[in-house]
């Protein structure tokens, strides 16, 4: 990508002086329609060009279907299938003693995912520094860690998907039930009911 001032990534866009008439977002991940639906929101027309079949992968098809639903007006183009060609992103390091955690390591790209991996760092640096052994194997799981958009609304999950559970066979296969999202949320913090959403359970 270009050396440019109009080009930003995820931290970049909380800096920005002015909100853009126009904005194109490479990836339609979490982060990208996070930021999409705050400037979305500010005004700005938005573009996504996302290399995979579907926007915000890893959740449900029928939780992004509301999410798209909802964000219609804000965003032109959906370009799926879709590959950026001139970015590249070095996310690793080949120091032995330097121990990564967060986006730099790999998906799901969540806060309170890289808390858990600096646990596991931090238990690991203490186990090969005491010569514990049991400390030093310290492992994690990602696949534990709850995922979520911050976006409005918000969608979430966690474990294995509708679409993962059907691709590993029928060991995997699980019931699907849909409940109104106001039946979810404790009643001493309920808004006013606008519009009867469906999420997947």
């Amino acid at each position: 990508m270009p050396d440019d001032p109009r080009v930003v990534d995820s931290t970049g866009a909380l800096e920005l002086k002015e909100v853009p008439k126009r904005m194109l977002i490479l990836g339609g991940g979490i982060i990208g329609l996070e930021m999409g639906t705050v400037y979305s929101t500010l005004g700005a027309r938005l573009d996504v060009v996302e290399m995979m079949d579907g926007l915000m992968q890893g959740a449900d098809r029928d939780l992004v279907k509301i999410w798209q639903k909802m964000n219609a007006k804000g965003f032109d183009l959906h370009l799926l299938k879709t590959k950026t060609v001139g970015a590249r992103a070095l996310l690793c390091t080949s120091v032995p003693h330097i121990f990564a955690i967060g986006g730099i390591v790999g998906q799901p790209m969540l806060a309170h995912k890289a808390v858990h991996e600096a646990h596991v760092a931090a238990e690991v640096i203490a186990g090969e520094l005491q010569g514990n052994k049991e400390l030093a194997a310290a492992a994690f799981n990602a696949r534990v860690i709850p995922s979520v958009a911050y976006t409005d609304p918000e969608v979430a999950w966690v474990g294995l998907t509708e679409d993962q559970a059907k691709a590993q066979g029928p060991r995997h296969q699980g019931q699907k039930r849909s409940v109104p999202l106001d039946g979810l949320r404790p009643r001493y913090c309920q808004r006013p009911r606008r519009r009867r959403d469906q999420a997947a359970v």
